[in-house]
């Protein structure tokens, strides 16, 4: 029994670290690619590259599909997919429930807002996050 307790809690707490992996969706056309290179430490202090990434197509008047995969402390990760609806010239908004994601063209960056917090919660794990992340566009 002693060993039970501590077990099921690394069960609890491991299933909290990470969100679901999704598949990049099948998009008409090639999509475009927005990626961004960046360091983070592991529990252990160890330091590794990751890269931040986002997939853009399906590009219709009024909308665009996308799928982005992003990194927190820990290895942490966020993962989402959608289609989002042109509220602006330059901004796009995936709505979820109360999941509110804006992704904005600002030239060939990709800014990523999660304002509330909702949709860290629906599809990052506990230290990841989307908010304030920023991509730039990979030429082919």
């Amino acid at each position: 029994m002693r060993i039970l307790i501590p077990l099921l809690m690394l069960l609890l707490f491991s299933a909290q670290a990470f969100s679901d992996e999704i598949d990049i969706p099948d998009f008409d056309e090639d999509p475009d690619y927005y990626a961004q290179t960046t360091w983070l430490r592991t529990a252990d202090g160890r330091k590794h590259w990751v890269v931040d990434e986002a997939y853009i197509g399906n590009k219709k008047t009024g909308s665009l599909t996308f799928w982005v995969h992003l990194f927190g402390p820990n290895y942490h990760m966020c993962y989402m997919s959608g289609e989002a609806f042109q509220v602006t010239q330059t901004e796009y908004e995936y709505r979820e429930g109360s999941c509110r994601l804006k992704l904005s063209f600002i030239g060939r960056i990709l800014k990523i807002n999660d304002e509330n917090g909702q949709c860290k919660d629906n599809h990052c794990g506990s230290r990841a996050y989307l908010e304030g992340a920023k991509l730039f566009h990979v030429a082919e």
